[in-house]
């Protein structure tokens, strides 16, 4: 199975000074891992972290830098520069001596730092998009469907790839990265969230499909003067819908054998039920193949499975993501779990993004970079698969007596090859006087209630103690490999509280 890490580069700014062996840490801590590629960013558009000519390089044009990490990150490369130092070829040469693929990673287009960094934004803000996500995870994170207080203004600034120079200036990059004689190019339209107008996207798919086939052309022309294979890796969006909506024509990619790898991922969480399966039929029959994605980090607690509490160690290699001063993270169980429902579903192999283990510390667990790409190290280790995250399609749902709420699960083991397979529910403000009823497709669940007494070891960290869920043992009888649907439907409510009941966490635990 292929394992692909993607690094934001960002060591460029966590380092001062920043140094050659910084540099090749990035390489050199995936070593002896299973990860076989490392995708490493060149920067943002207008702001390249390499030696470019076709391009302008971080921080070039700006009188003052907005902050000290984007001082630092202009200091630390233009240090290199001046010493003849390109960060890229830096990192290239050690990939070669180490024995680990390096790609330069694109983002087609990326404006979370503003406009500032961007020469063509400057000069052109009537390229700017102006409105905010409509489609995919952004419109939830950052789009139509957040409230204003929580909008960032930035992401209206992206350029409008309608306009033909914005277009260019990508396929130029992309021209001058081949010409370092790489084995591979990955192009990230992933960030960020869109690449067009929301109303006009669906009908100039066709001019980033344009782009797309210059790009491949410039490839297969490197392959000739190589007299090797040079790889394309595409990231986008996790489902087939959304790419369609932000103008990016994902089938016709696949069926002109425009890219040679495919990465649905999606925004910013962790989510174990991305919809894989139609990149895999999409794909059924040519060469492409489908990777599995995982992101390391969560968002907002109302919308994530499981706390940092300070007496576990988790097994994450990167700083934890604060939100509302809480912190969450991946265990060493959910790792596992996200490679066995990658392979459950027929993916190709993994891919991370924005897990970059070389960048803090020591003494992070990154021992799962060294086993969740085997089938039988994963099949021998307990895994946690959370159904309700924060990009997941599977949502927290209100409870209530009138109609029951349906959540589409995906059972990657055989429930007769494990030792134990239970699945948990978890609802907020429960009390042991409601009675619910549990249904997997059809059938009822003998579901059990139990109780954490400390909040902060359950689920989402409900605001009061004890914290009462629901669990049943699944058994052959009850389920299957492969899709089903869990049910939950309320028969009789407390009649002394007035709040709702609503579904935070589905989870199913897996002991082999």
């Amino acid at each position: 199975m292929r394992f692909i890490l993607t690094c934001d580069g960002s060591c460029v700014a966590f380092r001062d000074p920043l140094t050659v062996e910084h540099l090749q840490k990035q390489v050199d801590v995936l070593v002896d891992t299973q990860v076989d590629t490392l995708c490493y960013n060149i920067g943002l558009p207008g702001a390249y972290e390499y030696a470019t000519k076709v391009g302008t390089r971080y921080g070039h044009g700006m009188e003052k830098m907005p902050d000290v990490s984007s001082f630092r990150e202009r200091q630390n490369l233009e240090a290199f520069f001046q010493q003849g130092i390109d960060p890229l070829r830096v990192l290239l040469d050690r990939g070669m001596e180490k024995g680990l693929k390096v790609y330069p990673d694109i983002r087609i287009y990326d404006c979370q730092c503003g406009i500032d960094f961007d020469p063509m934004n400057r000069d052109h803000p009537d390229w700017r998009i102006g409105e905010h996500a409509r489609y995919g995870p952004a419109s939830l994170i950052y789009g139509t469907r957040v409230p204003d207080a929580y909008k960032n203004p930035n992401y209206t600034w992206q350029l409008d790839f309608a306009h033909p120079e914005v277009r260019q200036r990508t396929i130029d990059i992309a021209e001058e990265l081949l010409t370092y004689q790489i084995e591979g190019l990955q192009l990230d339209f992933q960030r960020r969230p869109n690449y067009f107008k929301p109303d006009e996207a669906v009908d100039n798919r066709h001019l980033m499909t344009d782009m797309v086939r210059a790009i491949r052309a410039s490839v297969r022309k490197a392959e000739q003067e190589q007299g090797r294979p040079v790889e394309l890796l595409c990231r986008v969006w996790a489902n087939l819908e959304d790419c369609w909506h932000l103008g990016m024509d994902v089938r016709t990619w696949v069926e002109e054998g425009l890219i040679d790898l495919l990465i649905p991922t999606h925004h910013l969480c962790f989510a174990i039920d991305a919809p894989l399966e139609e990149f895999i039929e999409l794909t059924r029959d040519t060469p492409v193949k489908v990777l599995m994605n995982y992101l390391p980090i969560f968002d907002w607690p109302r919308t994530t499975s499981v706390s940092h509490r300070p007496d576990q160690k988790p097994s994450f290699a990167g700083v934890p993501l604060r939100s509302l001063d809480l912190e969450y993270v991946l265990t060493g169980e959910m790792w596992h779990a996200g490679a066995q429902m990658a392979f459950a579903k027929g993916a190709d192999g993994l891919s991370i993004f924005n897990l970059n283990p070389a960048d803090y510390d020591e003494g992070w667990d990154l021992s799962f970079l060294s086993e969740i790409a085997d089938r039988d190290v994963v099949a021998r280790h307990d895994k946690l698969y959370p159904f309700i995250t924060g990009e997941s399609a599977n949502r927290s749902r209100n409870l209530s007596r009138n109609e029951p709420v349906t959540y589409n699960l995906f059972v990657a083991e055989d429930p007769a090859a494990v030792a134990k397979m239970t699945l948990e529910v978890h609802i907020e403000e429960l009390t042991r006087e409601d009675r619910l009823e549990f249904t997997l497709d059809g059938k009822p669940l003998p579901m059990e209630i139990r109780t954490l007494s400390d909040a902060s070891g359950g689920m989402h960290l409900p605001g009061h103690r004890p914290h009462h869920f629901f669990e049943c043992e699944l058994t052959p009888k009850l389920v299957q490999l492969g899709p089903c649907k869990l049910a939950i439907g309320v028969v009789e409510r407390n009649q002394e509280i007035l709040s709702r009941l609503t579904v935070l966490g589905v989870n199913i635990r897996v002991n082999p």
